[in-house]
């Protein structure tokens, strides 16, 4: 017997639900939890997660939204809704988050890698390049880095550039299987079958 009164219950069956694929009913039971209790933290990311899972990042925004109104502290809240707007193409929304991030704690690599993507993906390169520069000050032959660097040079469109960091990563790891697969893409796109 199902105490109707108890949240906890219902995300515990929520969880069941997940683990045995029964995302319908999981979702179903997660609102329901938060609808006995609309503050708790881990059903509305429980309820977020499924609705991401499902394709449903609109879905998904909402509950982070609410969830980062309720936490405002929760620097995760933020970096995942931060996450979910770029991919949704709200670039403004998330460089926002992110800014207000570094703003707080300073350029660092967890936060600023978000930002840079969604500032890429929003076709700021010159902002994201800055960023980026800042970030290999620290760490110039960071393979990560320098290959976001030339990704970012690639959709600026200045292929010199591109090429010249793939040149410098394949001297720094040409073993690399990332760094092989992209310069290799990015020597394909160019045509360059040398």
């Amino acid at each position: 017997q199902i105490n109707p009164e108890s949240d906890a219950v219902y995300h515990q069956m929520a969880q069941i639900a997940l683990q045995l694929g029964e995302t319908a009913k999981a979702k179903k039971f997660a609102e329901k939890a938060i609808s006995i209790d609309e503050k708790n933290i881990w059903y509305i990311n429980f309820l977020a997660g499924i609705l991401y899972q499902e394709n449903k990042p609109d879905s998904a925004m909402l509950y982070y939204e609410k969830a980062a109104k309720i936490y405002p502290d929760r620097n995760d809240l933020k970096l995942a809704l931060g996450s979910i707007y770029t991919e949704l193409g709200k670039y403004e929304s998330a460089n926002e988050i992110y800014q207000k991030l570094e703003d707080r704690y300073g350029i660092n690599e967890k936060t600023t890698l978000l930002h840079v993507r969604s500032l890429i993906s929003g076709k700021e390169f010159d902002d994201a390049e800055k960023r980026l520069k800042i970030l290999l000050q620290d760490a110039p032959e960071d393979i990560v880095l320098n290959g976001i660097l030339a990704e970012l040079y690639r959709e600026k469109g200045d292929n010199k550039k591109a090429s010249e960091i793939y040149e410098k990563l394949m001297d720094l790891d040409a073993a690399n299987p990332q760094t092989l697969l992209s310069y290799c893409d990015f020597m394909l796109a160019e045509k360059q079958y040398d």
